[in-house]
């Protein structure tokens, strides 16, 4: 029989139960090879993806789901900040704000009496009204409340608000026509982000008109069975 070697045996007893040696061969061949030499860096050869980077570990679609819910939360308050603040200033100051919206509540006066006859046109309460929209559909925007449809209200009533308050080819003074110019444009901007926002496809809440016939659908199962 042959001799017994127990520092062998406890050789290769420590063979087995240490990890292997991380394989160094191709490991820079593809950016997923890429990213897992930075992490085998910084956690160790003995590195498992589920417990040291568990963002990694999600699938794809998953990730990307994620990502979307966190710059919603934090791009819709920002979106929504101005019209917030400039609806608490339009209700504060609507006889301040009046005389530069007179022309247009003129214009607008035969038009709204025919369609809504119970409706104020003087200025002042035209301003109420514009400020009382974008301090109820901002918050819902910046709190995920209806946010597309907010997001559509807000676009829709930013229109007439630029071209009535930003109007920089009637100014004759050059330093005040740049500043209206720059507010012109800004809006404009805005506009389109608006316009983004009520296209977004958010997977965790259905838009609103597919919600209705989702839960329509759901009514007349329940009547049906």
């Amino acid at each position: 029989p042959l001799p017994h070697r127990p520092h062998l045996v406890h050789h290769a007893q420590r063979r087995r139960r240490s990890p292997p040696p991380p394989d160094s061969r191709g490991i820079r061949d593809s950016p997923t090879n890429e990213r897992r030499h930075r992490l085998v860096t910084l956690y160790g050869p003995g590195l498992d993806r589920a417990t040291a980077t568990p963002f990694l570990a999600l699938e794809p679609q998953v990730r990307y789901e994620w990502t979307m819910t966190v710059l919603r939360a934090v791009a819709r308050p920002m979106l929504a900040s101005m019209f917030v603040v400039g609806g608490i200033n339009s209700l504060r100051n609507a006889s301040a704000m009046a005389p530069k919206v007179q022309p247009f509540a003129d214009s607008v006066e035969p038009l709204l009496n025919k369609a809504v006859p119970a409706m104020p046109t003087d200025a002042a309460n035209l301003v109420r009204i514009n400020g009382g929209i974008h301090l109820v559909a901002g918050t819902a925007l910046a709190t995920g409340h209806f946010p597309r449809l907010a997001a559509l209200v807000l676009a829709a009533t930013l229109a007439p608000t630029t071209a009535v308050g930003h109007q920089y080819w009637n100014e004759t003074d050059e330093g005040t026509k740049q500043n209206q110019k720059v507010h012109f444009f800004k809006n404009l901007s805005m506009m389109g982000g608006l316009l983004m926002a009520s296209l977004d496809p958010d997977p965790g809440k259905k838009i609103l008109p597919r919600r209705i016939k989702d839960r329509a659908a759901e009514a007349i199962d329940d009547i049906r069975s």
